[in-house]
């Protein structure tokens, strides 16, 4: 399933990736962030042609983001985590001020 989704991915079919996303979640990638991942390239990729749609798509992705965050128990992985949340955050801040 995973494989698929990533497919879907490459191939800019974003409508489609998100339905298995909703339907499959993090079971698709337990293992890293394929909400934030997959919010945060999806506006990327429509953040210039279609920027109120990208801002709605950045908003979240740093909903994913804070999520995956908050679940960290130990080690490295909570300030590299906070870290992918404020990047998408000053995207977020950047885009607004265009609007």
């Amino acid at each position: 399933m995973s494989q698929e989704f990533a497919e879907l991915i490459g191939a800019r079919r974003w409508q489609e990736a998100e339905f298995l996303f909703k339907r499959y979640g993090y079971q698709l990638a337990w293992w890293e962030d394929p909400g934030g991942e997959f919010y945060e390239s999806w506006a990327d990729s429509v953040v210039d042609t279609a920027p109120a749609r990208a801002l709605e798509l950045y908003t979240k992705s740093l909903d994913h983001r804070c999520l995956f965050a908050s679940w960290v128990t130990a080690g490295g992985d909570g300030p590299a985590r906070t870290a992918a949340a404020d990047a998408v955050r000053a995207k977020i801040l950047r885009l607004a001020v265009r609007l």
